[in-house]
């Protein structure tokens, strides 16, 4: 009889270690930041020509045709002072 209560505390603090040592305790690192693209749509540009943008960080584009437009640079939620706005108008090249 001792045996087996021996051998059930032993099977009993053997599932214990295995089960704590495979929680992880949280060292593993933080998720990457979710990122956010600023762009849009640019209608009746003329053929040939061309405009530069600027997104309010800064960012320069200068789209060639009609269709869609996305600036390189991308931002990251909270970590920017740049909060995605409409790009201005530079000037007409």
């Amino acid at each position: 009889m001792k045996i087996v209560k021996r051998l059930c505390a032993l099977t009993a603090a053997s599932f214990l270690v295995v089960a704590l040592s495979s929680c992880g305790g949280g060292s593993s690192s933080p998720p990457p930041p979710v990122t956010y693209t600023i762009g849009g749509t640019m209608t009746n540009l003329a053929s040939g020509g061309s405009m530069k943008l600027q997104d309010n960080g800064g960012d320069t584009l200068t789209v060639t045709a009609n269709g869609p437009f996305t600036f390189a640079t991308k931002l990251t939620s909270g970590s920017d002072s740049r909060s995605p706005s409409p790009p201005s108008l530079l000037l007409p090249s």
